[in-house]
């Protein structure tokens, strides 16, 4: 019967000792893991950006400068900044209509504004979301408006 007992304690504890080892190891990876997927570039002119990435919109100006793309490779959600030649959104782009919702996507970055979404006055080809502050760009795509998109 002593024997028995033991495999049972020792069975129990074993048990115990591998769930709450799985349990970390779960916790800890997605910690490790978190912002894996999250991509960031940038580039001199509007032409070097799209040459090098292609996920990048046509629209955006070749002689755009100062160029930031952040992006995830496991959906569609984009973050572009660039700075125009004018003060003008390129002509693929169309005004939003006031009702409109600009929700902004889940990819980080430190140049993107926390009011962006407030500002957004046009929509651009692909589903992107856009306004200018002066010449400065600023646009996103949310992974549900890239399914949506015409």
């Amino acid at each position: 019967m002593a024997k028995r007992t033991r495999v049972v304690v020792l069975s129990l504890g074993t048990l115990i000792v591998l769930t709450a080892a799985t349990a970390v190891a779960l916790l800890l990876s997605d910690k490790l893991l978190d912002g894996r997927h999250a991509k960031a570039d940038a580039f001199p002119t509007g032409k070097e950006a799209k040459e090098t990435r292609h996920t990048l919109p046509r629209w955006l100006p070749d002689d755009a400068t100062n160029v930031k793309w952040n992006w995830k490779t496991t959906d569609d959600e984009r973050m572009l900044k660039a700075v125009l030649p004018s003060a003008s959104l390129p002509t693929t782009c169309t005004a939003l209509k006031s009702s409109a919702t600009a929700p902004v996507p889940d990819v980080k970055s430190d140049w993107f504004p926390d009011d962006a979404a407030g500002k957004a006055t046009a929509r651009c080809d692909g589903g992107y979301y856009a306004y200018l502050d002066g010449t400065t760009l600023i646009a996103w795509l949310n992974q549900d408006d890239a399914r949506t998109a015409p």
